[in-house]
Order: structure tokens, then sequence, then C-alpha cells
């Protein structure tokens, strides 16, 4: 495929044969490959460096030459020219390699802000007010009760149990709480549940799921789910 677009679009490909991959599982390979017009290719020059800097690819350098500049008669070439003289004299284009691993700490920063900006528009989420602050990691908060425990407190923070889900399986109506006139849901259970208030005083005091999966010890929510006769079913 690659090939074939190569030749449709008339590119030259600027590669002079040298390796551009090197694998301790794999023959070095030119698989990088850099290409461009006929009528800049000869104003080009293609090469490859000889350490590889920490990857597995070796860098590449591509060089414009001096005569660039004068290219001129092809649509768009003007704005082209300009533009590559100009990174031709900043003072920033010194030559100096940059390791690929520099950059993972700044692309992984902009991807986390981009996955929390959208994270934070889903306020009304259920799973927003346990997890606000997506690099918080809960899942290793524990205190060493066990996998079944472990089990349940990855379940209630996600609001998936069997107590309050299963009904999507047997094909049956949403449990409701009569007493609340609510829907039977995690939240309803660990904070609402006005009929469950006098037990939950004994565990804990907290009002939200923030609060409760942070402050509150794992070994406690237990103990007022088994108070509750429901930890079982979770």
């Amino acid at each position: 495929m690659l090939e074939e677009f190569i030749a449709e679009n008339d590119f030259i490909i600027l590669n002079s044969g040298e390796q551009t991959v090197h694998s301790a599982y794999h023959s070095t390979s030119a698989i990088d490959l850099a290409v461009a017009s006929p009528s800049i290719a000869a104003e080009c020059s293609w090469a490859a460096h000889s350490d590889l800097c920490g990857s597995d690819h070796f860098p590449i350098f591509l060089t414009l030459s001096s005569n660039f500049s004068t290219h001129v008669g092809i649509r768009g070439n003007e704005n082209v020219d300009k533009l590559a003289k100009a990174a031709l004299n900043r003072a920033s284009c010194s030559g100096k390699l940059i390791c690929y691993s520099d950059l993972k700490p700044k692309i992984n920063s902009y991807i986390n802000s981009v996955w929390q900006k959208n994270w934070d528009a889903e306020g009304a989420n259920k799973l927003h007010e346990v997890l606000p602050n997506l690099g918080e990691d809960l899942h290793r908060r524990g205190d060493g009760g066990g996998r079944k425990q472990e089990t349940a407190m990855c379940r209630l923070r996600v609001g998936h149990t069997w107590l309050t889900q299963s009904y999507l399986l047997k094909n049956e109506e949403q449990p409701f709480c009569y007493a609340c006139d609510s829907l039977y849901t995690v939240r309803h259970i660990l904070i609402e549940c006005p009929d469950f208030q006098d037990t939950r005083r004994k565990y804990y005091s907290v009002t939200d799921l923030y609060r409760l999966f942070r402050e509150v010890n794992p070994s406690r929510i237990a103990g007022y789910l088994k108070d509750l006769g429901v930890y079982g079913k979770i």
C-alpha cells in the first residue's frame, strides 16, 4: 500500500539505504521512510545518526540546501520557502538531539489533562464522586482483609454489586427502597438510607462516598454490610 501511494503521487524516497532500526530480536532494517515531491527532492539530503539515543530507531537528519529558499514557480511553495528559511535561521535549531524518552512526560501530562477535563464534565456520573481525580489509585488502599474484601470494595467503588445490579441479569425491575421512596443503589445503602442509620453510626459517620473510601477503613465498611446481612450479596 505504501509503495502504491508513493508511486501514485510521484514521490521520491530520500533514504540513502542506511539502516534505521536495530532490534535485539530482529535484523536491522530501513523501515523509517522520508519522501518528497520531485520538485524539492534534489534540495534535500538524508542521513541516519549513528547513535540510537536510547531507542531502537536511529534518529534521522533531513537537511534542506541553501538553494531551497529560491525554489519558486509552484503553487504554495513560496509560503513553504518562508517557513523553511525561518526554521533554518532559528537559534534553537542547533542540531542537538532530544531523546524520545524526554518527551514522554510532556505527552503523558497533556493526555492526562485532556482526560481529566473530559472527566470533570461528567459531574453527574455516579463514579465521579468516588474518583474525581483520575490520577488517584484507590485500589491499592487495603488493610489485609483478604481477596473477598478487596473484591467487595472494588465493586462498591464502581457501584456495581450483585445486590443492586442483578436485576439486569434476571430481567426484573430495579430494586426499590420503599421506606425512602428511592432506588436501591450502593450510595443509598452506604450513605443515604435512614433505616440503616443506627447501624451505620457504629462503623462510620461520613456523609459522602468520596470521604468514605478514603477515610474509613475497608474492614469497617465490610463490618457495616455484614451487620446488615448483605455483605455476601456484594
